[in-house]
């Protein structure tokens, strides 16, 4: 990041190929490493060429930055946070994968069903796709999908290894949670014998 010449009070925007995924875990990455300020542009690289706006073909170049590395541990939750969270009725556990992973009828992993007391907000629930880009719902609906999620509550989010839960992560973030990713989430959890699961 040194390198890249960012550091923690830049404005930055983040995009990908227009699916949103990579991008909002590039985005919630950065908040985990101090950055207060950043965005994802919505509809990725899709979108900004459907609107003919400007393109390079050059590598940007900045002046090295002073940024130290820094963990926001509010951000990220781990096998352990993820066990306490579960158990605490203050704190609410969303599964980002689809209703069928969710259901134990597939899985990645060596186990099938969900982390116990866990909800079901499918990443794709929160997604419009037009022209092959991902777009976020609007915000009266995103608040409406998530309007049984407390706002006073922590929320831990996770996925099959954290990436598609990187997108109701940019999306709580912006409907103003309290939200932390699980990194390895259902890779860990469905591999790991010790952990209690639901069907």
């Amino acid at each position: 990041l040194q390198d890249l010449g960012v550091d923690t009070h830049h404005d930055i925007v983040v995009y990908d190929e227009g699916k949103l995924f990579k991008s909002s875990r590039v985005f919630w990455t950065l908040e985990v490493y101090g950055f207060k300020k950043v965005k994802v542009l919505d509809g990725g690289m899709i979108a900004w060429q459907a609107l003919g706006l400007p393109l390079s073909n050059e590598v940007s170049k900045r002046p090295p930055s002073k940024y130290v590395a820094m963990v926001d541990h509010q951000r990220i939750a781990s096998k352990f946070s993820t066990q306490l969270a579960s158990i605490n009725p203050k704190q609410t556990v969303i599964d980002a994968r689809s209703s069928k992973a969710y259901r134990g009828e597939t899985s990645t992993a060596k186990r099938f069903g969900h982390i116990p007391t866990a909800i079901n907000i499918a990443v794709h629930q929160q997604l419009e796709n037009n022209n092959d880009a991902n777009f976020l719902l609007n915000a009266d609906k995103l608040s409406e999908l998530y309007s049984d999620v407390p706002k006073n509550e922590k929320v831990v989010l996770y996925c099959e290894i954290g990436k598609v839960s990187s997108t109701n992560y940019l999306v709580l973030r912006e409907l103003g949670y309290d939200v932390a990713n699980y990194d390895a989430s259902w890779r860990e959890w469905g591999n790991d014998f010790t952990l209690p699961i639901e069907k």
